[in-house]
């Protein structure tokens, strides 16, 4: 299920046994993103407004989407982006490999800072978005990690304090290995061949749209 089955045992790794009970607290950290001991110095501080005032109010449309207002959308997007950044282990190779304890607490802390539509199908829908979008966020933060630190042989901990610091070596052992580098390979023959293939949406607000309030997905 985990990409390392060898990993560390030092505090806070994963078990690779799929018979151990997991808790929440061992994989994700619950809480706000002002409760950690340091501070991300990207994103921290629009997550940090989440912590005045009550839970944020949104409207969604059928699909599950956010619409308005348009700051709070955008805070919506930017919360839940960070802490699938910071929470989701970087070493497990897969989004679908995620553990469903790990994807429950990223959507209870969301759900927490905003409300959510009454009506529980609309609220699936809404869930299942911004699970698709988390996805979306930590795959494209291991690249830039990647692009960004490993290539330049440099560490994000400056950038990205919050980010554990023992997931770092094993990420580092995965995205230089021949296996990791064919992989990208084989995914740029494939685009080439398939120039047609678009890229999976994105969820949040187009530029145009802001002004008036309304969102939808973009290619």
């Amino acid at each position: 299920m985990f990409i390392w089955s060898s990993t560390s045992k030092t505090s806070g790794s994963i078990s690779s046994s799929s018979s151990t009970s997991l808790h929440s607290e061992d994989i994700v950290e619950k809480g706000s993103c002002t409760s950690a001991r340091h501070r991300t110095k990207r994103g921290h501080a629009k997550c940090k407004k989440l912590e005045k005032g009550g839970p944020r109010r949104l409207t969604f449309d059928k699909n599950g989407i956010a619409q308005s207002p348009v700051k709070h959308v955008n805070e919506f997007s930017s919360y839940y982006g960070y802490i699938a950044h910071m929470r989701v282990d970087i070493r497990i190779k897969d989004w679908r490999k995620v553990p469903k304890v790990v994807k429950a607490n990223l959507w209870e802390d969301v759900s927490k800072k905003f409300v959510m539509p009454r009506e529980e199908t609309h609220t699936l829908n809404v869930k299942k978005v911004a699970l698709k979008s988390m996805s979306h966020a930590w795959k494209d933060f291991k690249w830039k990690l990647n692009i960004n630190y490993v290539k330049k042989d440099k560490t994000p901990f400056e950038d990205y304090p919050e980010l554990k610091k023992e997931w770092w070596p094993n990420f580092v052992e995965w995205v230089t290995s021949d296996d990791y580098i064919a992989l990208g390979e084989k995914g740029k023959k494939s685009q080439s061949m398939n120039p047609s293939k678009t890229r999976s949406p994105k969820l949040y607000c187009t530029k145009e749209k802001m002004g008036k309030g309304r969102c939808t997905s973009i290619n």
